[in-house]
């Protein structure tokens, strides 16, 4: 793509054109990078979770929890899933130049990290290193659509993604639908 700037201020008034199409690119992913990573950790409720290092792998409930949940009428073994309620505490918020997905809700920190009582049963930590290929496409395509950069760029265990299109027309992660609540 060739552009002719008229002197200094053709460069200025180009750069600012850019900033903004930057702007609004960088908001883009900020509000996609929330969403995949809100969906990508509600996903995780009630199914056991095989997570790699340094995570490791959700431990099964006991018998003694288990007929406790039955008793109360839930599912046995559904980890974290009981109401819906802590799923549903997961929840996200977005600014021009950040992201943040987390829960409000202490009962999640006692699942993420564990106690004397509680085995881990992390969210967030995992959520995170598994949503790392989606948000590098995001981000390529984003700011390669915003800049004008014409190509497809590739993450490590994500989609084939083609840059140049509108930001905002994609989205790249769709995890399964949960169901119940804790």
């Amino acid at each position: 793509m060739d552009k002719t700037l008229n002197g200094f201020k053709g460069l200025q008034a180009q750069l600012r054109k850019d900033l903004r199409k930057m702007e609004r690119a960088t908001r883009n992913v900020m509000q996609q990078v929330a969403d995949v990573t809100q969906k990508h950790a509600k996903a995780k409720f009630g199914k056991y979770q095989n997570s790699d290092p340094p995570f490791g792998a959700w431990p099964q409930l006991s018998p003694i929890t288990q007929r406790i949940r039955e008793s109360q009428g839930f599912a046995p073994n559904k980890p974290l899933l009981r109401t819906g309620t802590l799923r549903d505490s997961v929840l996200k918020k977005t600014g021009a130049t950040w992201a943040e997905v987390g829960s409000n809700d202490p009962v999640m920190v006692v699942q993420e990290v564990g106690n004397d009582h509680v085995p881990p049963r992390p969210v967030f930590g995992p959520t995170l290193m598994e949503v790392q290929p989606a948000v590098m496409g995001i981000i390529d395509a984003e700011v390669g659509g915003a800049l004008g950069v014409r190509g497809t760029y590739f993450a490590p265990g994500a989609e084939e993604i083609e840059v140049g299109a509108e930001p905002g027309e994609h989205d790249y992660y769709k995890p399964a639908e949960t169901s119940g609540g804790y």
